[in-house]
């Protein structure tokens, strides 16, 4: 039988945006801290966000209208502290511990079930 899950105990994150120097971004990508799956990252020239850019932080990647452009190529454009980074964390959704246990639990039946047939 199907049990409701009681929704006020699930833990959300809220979106949030930060505003980072590109090294203080740098650091973040590589330790892991900000991927595309947790975050957007748009870049931010003169104070301003830039719409014609787009970052894909996994793939460590600036692509513009015209094709990619390397971060050396931004620089070449403009002048190290007229660029930020600004980073908008998307809300997530923590399951439960009760959650949790039930998707282990059905895992395990799910990987029983085809070891039988």
């Amino acid at each position: 039988m199907l049990d409701l899950i009681d929704r006020s105990s699930v833990v959300h994150t809220q979106e949030h945006t930060e505003t980072y120097t590109i090294p203080e971004f740098q650091k973040l990508v590589l330790d892991g801290k900000i991927t595309d799956r947790t975050a957007t990252a748009k870049l931010v020239i003169g104070g301003f966000v830039n719409d014609s850019y787009h970052i894909y932080i996994d793939r460590m990647l600036v692509t513009r209208s015209t094709g990619v452009i390397t971060y050396r190529g931004i620089l070449r454009l403009y002048r190290m502290e007229d660029l930020q980074i600004q980073v908008t964390y998307k809300a997530q959704r923590f399951f439960t511990r009760e959650e949790y246990k039930r998707n282990s639990k059905d895992k395990k039946d799910k990987r029983k079930r085809g070891k039988r047939s």
